[in-house]
């Protein structure tokens, strides 16, 4: 009672390595009192994240060389720029 097309065919392939990713962030705020009540801001934010590698660019799914290729890193930039007024009383 075996089939006989259909067999079982399975395989294991890891690989684990540990990457450094740094986080940079910068911030600068500026903020300009009209009078003692009232006063308005300016700020900008920044962040770098640098050598990040993802798992699908990493792996090949073609056959019949399955397994992990070097797809490179990439990296990050998020930047703003905000603003806002302040009351106090």
């Amino acid at each position: 009672n075996q089939p006989l097309f259909g067999q079982t065919v399975t395989f294991r392939h890891t690989k684990q390595d540990q990457e450094f990713s740094p986080i940079v962030e910068f911030r600068a705020e500026v903020n300009y009192h009209l009078s003692k009540a009232f006063a308005l801001k300016l700020g900008f934010n920044a962040t770098f994240i640098d050598n990040i590698r993802r798992a699908s660019r990493q792996t090949a799914y073609v056959l019949p060389s399955m397994g992990f290729i070097d797809g490179g890193t990439q990296d990050f930039l998020a930047s703003g720029v905000y603003g806002g007024f302040e009351v106090n009383h």
